[in-house]
């Protein structure tokens, strides 16, 4: 059993009594501002009368910025709180904070992950499905990339990395520190959408452009003969970090959850 540094959550509540909780996990080498806040998640999600809460993974929390992006940050949220995370591999020790975030709300939860975050929300809508009443994964690695990032950050690898990691990488608020603390911790190994699968409503999102997870064929081509419910959204021309700026992608997990709504 690891223990890993806090899983750290805002609320960004919606005015409507009962409403719709969301919770929103973001992905490597980002925050949840960044991911959610920046791209204008939140405030088209509680235009649609939701409750959102921001997620952020442990080793990209407040205590692992860089000094300019920890002056810079504008995130308001009317709660800011932590949960421990404790767990035999990185994705299962964030997966109980969300099961104790679960049972504090006391119903179900709508859940969306991109990148490193869709593998958290579809482990975690596996382990927990009377917890999730749907799951989103956008932007989700088809491989395992945790020793190429691992080595790049090292030092000892330049070349064979995506250019987007390096973007990503050279780009983000996170601490070098932080990062290689992130790659080096215990983390899920590859498996089979076909067999592995969420037992709950089930979008996945892609984009056509993105170099990194693809448009989401090897999840949904799985998913197609099971019989969970389950929906793809293609994001033409999308890349792994521009997609979170489509307003297709945003009304399409809107949707996605209305359905599903009692």
């Amino acid at each position: 059993m690891t223990t890993f540094p806090p899983v750290e959550y805002t609320s960004y509540p919606s005015p409507q009594q009962g409403a719709p909780i969301v919770v929103l996990i973001h992905g490597f080498a980002a925050t949840a501002e960044q991911v959610w806040i920046k791209t204008g998640w939140i405030r088209k999600l509680q235009a649609q009368g939701l409750h959102c809460i921001t997620v952020g993974l442990p080793y990209h929390g407040q205590d692992f910025l860089r000094d300019d992006a920890r002056s810079a940050s504008t995130a308001q949220g009317f709660e800011k709180s932590a949960l421990p995370a404790k767990g035999k591999t990185y994705t299962a020790a964030v997966e109980g904070a969300l099961f104790r975030l679960s049972q504090q709300v006391g119903h179900p939860l709508h859940v969306v992950g991109f990148s490193a975050g869709a593998r958290i929300a579809w482990e975690f809508a596996i382990n927990h499905p009377e917890n999730v009443r749907t799951v989103t994964v956008a932007g989700f690695p088809q491989k395992n990339h945790i020793e190429d990032l691992k080595n790049y950050l090292s030092g000892r690898q330049h070349e064979a990395i995506d250019t987007v990691f390096r973007q990503l990488i050279d780009q983000s608020p996170i601490t070098t520190e932080g990062l290689l603390q992130f790659v080096s911790a215990p983390h899920e190994g590859e498996f089979d959408p076909a067999q592995h699968h969420p037992k709950v409503p089930t979008l996945v999102v892609g984009g056509t452009a993105d170099t990194v997870s693809g448009n989401g064929d090897w999840l949904y081509e799985a998913l197609e003969i099971t019989d969970v419910p389950h929906r793809r959204e293609i994001l033409s021309g999308r890349d792994h970090i521009n997609a979170l700026t489509s307003g297709i992608f945003k009304k399409a997990v809107m949707q996605w959850i209305q359905e599903f709504e009692p």
